[in-house]
């Protein structure tokens, strides 16, 4: 469990959601965290905790929700 959750996505022209570590991502509930990106607009992300610690790099498919667990 990361206190805090970021989210740092990026697409193939070298755009970014924003500077590392990326967005905080909204507690939903328990282990549960949410963000909103525009869609068609990156393809890939990875979730840190800020501190040193991430998942590997996930791919972002389709301009549809899409659900991430570690």
């Amino acid at each position: 469990n990361w206190p805090t959750v970021y989210a740092h996505a990026w697409n193939t022209a070298g755009g970014k959601n924003e500077a590392w570590p990326g967005a905080q991502m909204q507690l939903v509930e328990g282990n549960v965290y949410s963000i909103e990106l525009p869609a068609n607009e990156y393809t890939g992300i990875v979730f840190t905790n800020g501190s040193g610690v991430q998942t590997g790099d996930c791919t972002i498919t389709g301009d549809s929700e899409q659900y991430f667990t570690p």
